[in-house]
C-alpha cells in the first residue's frame, strides 16, 4: 500500500453514493445486489458473508435519471471470472 498526502482541493467532481451493488460469482452465474442504508462496512461484511465460490465484487452506486453509474471499492467482476 502507498500512502500519499495531497491537495484535498484537486478533486475535479464528487458525488454521494446512493448505495452499493454487491455482485457475487458462482461457476456460469453473477448476482448483483443492492444495499442500502448500510456502510460500507456493513456492505462488505455482507458481501463476505453471501459470497459466491468465485468470490465478489463491490461498488458504490449512484443512482442517476441516466441509469446507474457503478465505483468498484474491490476489483470489478470480470477480474474474478
Amino acid at each position: 500500500m502507498d500512502v500519499h498526502l495531497v491537495d484535498k482541493r484537486d478533486a475535479t467532481q464528487e458525488a454521494r453514493a446512493s448505495g452499493f451493488r454487491v455482485t457475487v460469482l458462482e461457476p456460469g452465474r453473477v448476482t448483483s445486489y443492492n444495499i442500502d442504508r448500510a456502510t460500507v462496512a456493513e456492505a462488505q461484511l455482507w458481501a463476505i458473508q453471501h459470497r459466491g465460490s468465485r468470490g465478489y465484487a463491490l461498488a458504490a452506486r449512484i443512482d442517476g435519471p441516466q441509469g446507474v453509474d457503478l465505483v468498484w471499492l474491490t476489483a470489478p467482476p470480470e477480474a474474478l471470472a
